[in-house]
């Protein structure tokens, strides 16, 4: 039977301990790419425009396009001809056949430029937030009163 020595013993676990921790950990490295394409995206929401009540004399309202597209979008604002189908002759039929109003959409608030489709709409850029675009209405004086509640529905279209 041989006999070792404890501290022989000890310095032979301490070397075989010593030669595990002194090999090199292996690792191998690669990268790669993040990404995400943005695509161009507008969303449009129009508040009501509501004259109030008319009683024969000139009678000016306005209502807010809130549009939102994303940044650098170009886009076009454009509003249709209602129930008229005609951006030069806009009207409003009253709700019980009495007849209807004529009234008119513009771009400014002097309401010398009509807002309509094609030359007549709004060219912008988007930054990506919320932007006003503000529609300006006038119904002409000394049109014909027949008691009624009148209403037209105008399409908003944003192009981009």
């Amino acid at each position: 039977m041989t006999y070792t020595k404890p501290y022989q013993r000890l310095r032979w676990a301490s070397f075989i301990a010593l030669a595990g921790l002194a090999a090199p950990a292996l690792a191998v490295d690669d990268t790669f790419t993040v990404s995400v394409e943005v695509l161009s995206s507008c969303t449009v929401t129009a508040d009501d425009l509501d004259f109030g009540n008319y009683d024969g004399t000139e009678k000016d309202a306005q209502s807010n396009l809130t549009i939102n597209c994303t940044g650098a979008t170009d886009y076009q604002v454009a509003l249709d001809g209602g129930e008229a189908a005609d951006t030069a002759n806009r009207v409003m039929s009253g709700d019980n056949n009495a007849g209807s109003l004529s009234y008119q959409l513009y771009q400014d608030g002097s309401r010398s430029t009509v807002f309509g489709l094609g030359a007549d709409d709004v060219d912008q850029t988007g930054i990506g937030s919320n932007q006003t675009v503000v529609v300006y209405g006038r119904i002409p004086a000394s049109q014909t009163l027949i008691e009624d509640t009148y209403d037209d529905v105008v399409t908003v279209s944003v192009t981009y």
